[in-house]
């Protein structure tokens, strides 16, 4: 082994004792020194925190557009006649009986939303939605049919609106009974789905208000 080569490992040697050395005195400086603690606890403490604002949490429930939370499939047969004064039914009589059913979907339109709506303060939000509403009250034709109809002897021309007539009552019945039963439904599950939702985006507590159906 040359001389040199023994130098050259001693300097090596000493820049690895220099780096340990200053090592430890960083350490010593950060853990043992008023300063270094002020310094790591600053560090440790410091966070960033991101907070969705009302308008954000408007926009996101407002693309969710005609939230549909309830549906109802129904059927009903339903009689409707037309009489002749005077004259004795199986004379004058013309009447069907009609099968029908009815499809109803209802929910909440979040388009309606406004700033006043949403209040978010930290990980609380408060919500006021707008209330339930019918969106869509309809007969399915392709199971619905007239099963029976019977004119009197004196009727040589069936009456052409008493089909319309059934099915103004059949839709007449249907948006009562949305109206009736419907309605609460969807106002449920709208609550248990957005307050789902909102828990999801990290709110921690979520309370849901409601407008008055005529506001």
């Amino acid at each position: 082994m040359t001389h040199r080569t023994v130098g050259a490992r001693l300097a090596l040697l000493g820049k690895y004792t220099l780096f340990i050395a200053l090592s430890v005195c960083c350490v010593w400086v950060l853990f043992a020194t008023p300063l270094g603690l002020h310094v790591l606890q600053s560090w440790l403490a410091s966070k960033t925190t991101t907070v969705t604002g009302s308008p954000i949490i408007m926009t996101q429930l407002q693309a969710l557009n005609r939230l549909e939370t309830a549906s109802q499939v129904s059927q009903q047969v339903v009689e409707a006649s037309a009489n002749r004064e005077n004259v004795p039914a199986f004379l004058g009589q013309d009447r069907l009986l009609m099968q029908v059913q009815t499809e109803m979907i209802a929910g909440i339109d979040l388009a309606r939303l406004t700033q006043d709506d949403v209040s978010v303060r930290g990980k609380n939000v408060t919500l006021r939605l707008p209330a339930p509403e019918l969106f869509s009250v309809r007969i399915d034709d392709a199971h619905s049919k007239v099963f029976s109809r019977e004119c009197g002897w004196l009727v040589f021309k069936p009456d052409v609106t008493l089909e319309g007539q059934a099915r103004m009552k059949v839709l007449a019945d249907a948006r009562a009974t949305g109206q009736a039963h419907l309605l609460p439904t969807a106002r449920t599950n709208a609550e248990i789905h957005l307050r789902q939702l909102l828990l999801t985006m990290g709110f921690t507590t979520v309370e849901i208000r409601w407008h008055d159906r005529t506001s």
